[in-house]
């Protein structure tokens, strides 16, 4: 008994400095390891790194090498200790909470529980003291998050901004932006503050203005240019470049959120690049919407026009194959339109209900559970990874990590199909143009025409004076027939390879099959660190969507009996 009192007291002097150094590091989070004997290791900060997010993620690293043998620190007891102090040191440093501590009565019982013990089973006064610090540091890193940097206001505020969650904000954008740029091509001409007063008279005007002043002041608006646009962005420089440039504003326009230095761990880098992906899916989804539902007015105007020249030449469809032909043209230039609108609108209500929101429920859960910084970092990843992968925009993984080619699948003809839209917006934007102009300058000759008759001259001059409605405002050209002819069947077959691809995804067969595989139930999902699996949220997502988009079975009776 004498030599192990003995021992245990020599081990107790010796390991005294190495459980002085465990006590600062838990309780104050200070570092003091002269001779680089403890287990935790500092780095040296970069200049353009955040500090919070260096503080958290990359200040401070495990060196498992160093760690002490068994009968001075359990193996599972390394971890909590290394959060713990670097929790501590979070306070100090990035929420600049100096005054903060533990209270006297815990570092006391830390001071007499970090010993060492001679009985290497007895570690339970160390365990709970542990398991207390951890508890009562992180419950206040999170309530400081939560009431002195608004994390959830921050967060709210980049979904309605970045995710277009706003939406009345973006309809009146939207508005501003036709209005003032939408017939400027290129970006010279387009000016960033001209671009931020149509952001701000959008915000006065609509329930965004009720965020906090603070939170506005956060949002930015920029112009994606390149290198090589400054030398011309910013003039009415005519060069080169500029003439080929074909860009609108739609393709330039961009909208920041910068949130707080304290957040930048939560919201990094590569989540702001997601948010930045996100947004410009979005707004491109939002600017073919807005574009498809604005060319009714033209299409009304041109139909209207073309039943004046029919009325005044006494002509009718049965009459006049031209008229026949330009009126077809118009009516399938309608029901395209709407076969467009239909789409763009369902997934868009995919997007922002069954993605956006769902996935902001399912982070607002996640948040209020969170006991740890970790938890929150994870849960708003989890939150931007699944909207990515929902939204069809990146390439969806299994549980084991390996990429599912059926989802990327789907990305690459949601992408098609989005440009099949876009090159429809154009052709309707240039032909109307054309068709429009054609209209007014046979309106303007019909005018004239009636002064020349009501001075006793001849009404119709020369015969090109009539031209424009001998061909109906070109309405009546084969060649735009032809153009359309192939947008359509474009369209419709990409419609029909997506649902296609979506039920070999869902059912493991086509829908157009006679005997389709049962669809599988939807599986529930858990909660508190169980198993939440993202294939059965995405397929519950999935099926809606492929209901939606062919309800009255129109695809599928179009796959399966033509064969296209």
């Amino acid at each position: 008994p004498r030599h192990v009192d003995l021992v245990n007291g020599l081990l107790h002097a010796a390991s005294k400095p190495w459980f002085q150094m465990l006590h600062h590091w838990t309780t104050e989070g200070i570092l003091s390891d002269p001779a680089g004997e403890f287990f935790v290791v500092e780095k040296d900060q970069s200049q353009e790194t955040n500090l919070a997010q260096f503080a958290w993620n990359d200040g401070f690293v495990l060196d498992k090498s160093k760690l002490p043998g068994t009968g001075i620190m359990d193996d599972d007891l390394v971890e909590p200790a290394f959060r713990v102090g670097k929790g501590v040191n979070f306070v100090r440093r990035c929420l600049m909470d100096g005054e903060w501590s533990f209270g006297d009565d815990l570092i006391d019982r830390a001071r007499e529980a970090f010993c060492f013990s001679p009985d290497a089973d007895d570690s339970s006064n160390f365990r709970s003291t542990l398991t207390e610090a951890m508890r009562i540091v992180h419950s206040h890193i999170l309530d400081s998050l939560h009431s002195g940097e608004e994390l959830m206001t921050h967060l709210y505020a980049l979904k309605q901004f970045m995710l277009l969650g706003q939406g009345d904000f973006f309809s009146a954008l939207m508005e501003g932006l036709s209005s003032e740029l939408g017939d400027k091509v290129g970006v010279a001409g387009i000016y960033k503050h001209t671009v931020t007063s149509i952001v701000e008279s959008a915000l006065r005007s609509t329930n965004a203005n009720d965020f906090p002043q603070h939170v506005l002041e956060r949002l930015t608006t920029d112009l994606l240019l390149g290198a090589q646009d400054y030398e011309y962005a910013f003039g009415s420089t005519i060069g080169s470049k500029h003439e080929n440039d074909t860009r609108r504003i739609w393709e330039l326009f961009a909208i920041n959120y910068s949130v707080p230095e304290q957040l930048k761990f939560i919201v990094d880098e590569s989540a702001k690049d997601d948010y930045a992906q996100i947004f410009r899916s979005l707004f491109s989804l939002k600017t073919i919407e807005h574009k498809l539902n604005s060319t009714w007015r033209s299409s009304a105007t041109l139909q209207h026009a073309l039943q004046v020249v029919a009325q005044q030449n006494g002509l009718s469809v049965t009459t006049s194959s031209s008229l026949a032909q330009s009126m077809a043209l118009l009516r399938r230039i309608a029901m395209t339109r709407q076969a467009m609108v239909h789409f763009v609108v369902n997934y868009k209500s995919y997007l922002m209900f069954d993605v956006l929101e769902g996935g902001w429920k399912h982070l607002v859960l996640d948040i209020q559970e969170a006991e740890t910084l970790d938890d929150i970092v994870a849960a708003h990843s989890l939150y931007l990874r699944g909207i990515v992968q929902k939204s069809l925009l990146g390439s969806e993984q299994s549980d084991d990590g390996s990429i599912l080619l059926g989802y990327s699948r789907l990305g690459e003809l949601i992408g098609e199909l989005m440009e099949l839209c876009q090159n429809f917006c154009d052709y309707q934007e240039l032909f109307f143009k054309e068709s429009l102009e054609a209209a007014d300058r046979a309106k303007q000759k019909r005018r004239l025409a009636r002064d020349r008759a009501d001075r006793g001259n001849w009404s119709v001059g020369a015969e090109e004076e009539v031209a424009e409605e001998t061909n109906f405002f070109g309405l009546s050209d084969s060649s735009k027939h032809d153009e359309l002819a192939t947008l359509v069947a474009a369209f419709h077959d990409k419609i029909g390879e997506l649902l296609v691809a979506s039920d070999g995804i869902l059912n493991g067969a086509s829908f157009a099959s006679k005997t389709p595989k049962a669809t599988p139930a939807p599986i529930e999902r858990k909660r508190n660190g169980q198993v939440r699996s993202s294939d059965a949220s995405n397929m519950d997502s999935l099926r809606f969507l492929v209901f939606q988009l062919d309800q009255n079975n129109f695809y599928e009776y179009n796959h399966r009996f033509t064969g296209s």
